[in-house]
């Protein structure tokens, strides 16, 4: 049995895009039918907040853990080119 390499990233954005398109697809259903009594803007919102919103909390929360995570490791931030050949010229670099 050989291990393969799991793509993390790949594989939870794919279920969020079919978890996503499930869900617009289901307001879009009730919307049709008649069901939710409301505007049109709040069916939109109903629609759309809902898998953005778990997007945009998903990159926050991988943002946060990986530098706690950073934090633990002591990993030296990554410097730019630019900044490693004002190094030892008396201009302050962050």
């Amino acid at each position: 049995m050989s291990k393969q390499k799991v793509d993390w990233a790949t594989g939870l954005f794919r279920l969020w895009v079919v978890l996503a398109v499930g869900w617009v697809l289901f307001i879009a259903i009730l919307a049709a039918t008649g069901k939710p009594e409301g505007h049109a803007i709040e069916i939109i919102a109903a629609a759309l907040v809902p898998p953005v919103g778990v997007l945009l909390g998903f990159f926050v929360l991988l943002r946060a853990m990986l530098w706690v995570m950073r934090g633990f490791t002591g990993v030296p931030k990554i410097e730019s080119p630019q900044a490693k050949g004002l190094r030892g010229s008396g201009i302050n670099v962050r």
